[in-house]
């Protein structure tokens, strides 16, 4: 763009190191200890912001241009027509004022990932490890609303950093999130006709906004992001999954009727089951005033005030009812809720698929 200062819309980001780092030892025979680091860059979020959000020569502002019937032949309808050298050809009409910015000096977001885990082979060909997961976002697209008035009395274009423009969305690296987990698996390879796995994962997953499209909604207040700093939108603390495969012994060769005849094998022998048991935690959510009575210019989210215990003693969950509605209200104008994000759980959930199959010998 013309009152951009270099040949790329963003400042280049020449201090991306992705060092990785891997141990394994073996305490013993049958003992072995693992762990690791290592550092990931999200490319595609730096491309995206240098090509697809800033579309037009309104830098740093984005806006679309739509264009049809550019056919080759009949080269038109624009005049000068679309060309390589010339892709943005002269439009009529107001500038974007108020849809999107992104900041030029964006950092290419990145994730570190650590792990510390034993694992241990045990008698019967059996396998345990036992790790500890944990990673950390930085620098992680986030979409936040500026020019949003700040808490106060009076109009809120008096309260707004710049009185005579809207709110506009502004997307900057600046998101932070962070996993710590325990998991745990308990796995037998196949032998004897029995072959099975469980695994369990209790963890905690915490970030001020888990959707760079803000899909669920950006932090609540642009001036105290730290007040949207909570549980993330996907985070589900346990989860324990069990798997098996089982033919079961019995017919021609088996622990059970090895020396049957023919036709009593076509019946009972080739028989084995298998099933997936998935048990884990609801997920988190927010219980939102539904208006702009903070009185900020737009609702980002803004929470509700709680007034007595959400799920009080000998209150009885049920699909109707999930927790008591008449712990909450609106706030009183002017302020923000006292509850915060993502602080209630939503109820559990179990899946049991169970299969019986039976293998006949052609």
């Amino acid at each position: 763009a013309p009152n951009c200062p270099r040949n790329s819309i963003m400042m280049p980001d020449r201090k991306n190191w992705a060092p990785r780092l891997g141990i394994a030892y073996a305490l013993r025979k049958n003992t072995v200890i693992r762990s690791g680091f290592g550092m990931f860059f999200d490319f595609n979020s730096n491309i995206e912001q240098n090509s697809i959000r800033v579309s037009s020569a309104n830098w740093p502002y984005s806006d679309s241009l739509s264009i049809t019937g550019q056919n080759t032949d009949i080269l038109g309808p624009l005049s000068p027509v679309l060309s390589l050298s010339n892709p943005w050809p002269t439009t009529t009409g107001a500038p974007p004022g108020s849809n999107q910015s992104i900041s030029r000096f964006d950092r290419t977001p990145y994730a570190m990932e650590w792990n510390f885990g034993i694992e241990q082979f045990l008698p019967g060909a059996i396998k345990l490890s036992v790790d500890y997961v944990g990673s950390g976002g930085r620098r992680l697209v986030d979409a936040r609303y500026q020019n949003m008035a700040v808490l106060g009395s009076g109009s809120i274009s008096s309260r707004q950093p710049v009185h005579n423009a809207s709110i506009f969305a502004w997307r900057a690296t600046d998101g932070n999130s962070n996993y710590d987990a325990l998991q745990m698996k308990l796995e037998r390879s196949f032998k004897t006709g029995l072959t099975f796995m469980n695994s369990f994962t209790w963890s905690k997953g915490f970030d001020t906004s888990s959707d760079a499209n803000n899909t669920i909604g950006p932090p609540a207040y642009t001036y105290d992001v730290g007040l949207s700093y909570g549980p993330t939108d996907f985070n589900i603390p346990v989860v324990n999954t069990t798997s098996f495969v089982y033919n079961i012994p019995g017919g021609r060769g088996q622990r059970f009727g090895s020396s049957m005849g023919r036709i009593p094998d076509q019946i009972i022998g080739g028989w084995e089951s298998s099933a997936i048991i998935n048990i884990r935690s609801g997920t988190d959510y927010s219980v939102l005033a539904g208006s702009d009575v903070t009185n900020l210019g737009i609702d980002a989210g803004q929470v509700a005030e709680m007034v007595s215990p959400a799920v009080p003693s000998g209150f009885k969950q049920t699909q109707i009812e999930w927790f008591n509605k008449s712990a909450f209200q609106l706030p009183t104008a002017g302020t923000l809720g006292n509850t915060s994000r993502n602080f209630l759980i939503g109820p559990a959930y179990q899946d049991v698929d169970f299969a019986l199959m039976k293998n006949v010998r052609i």
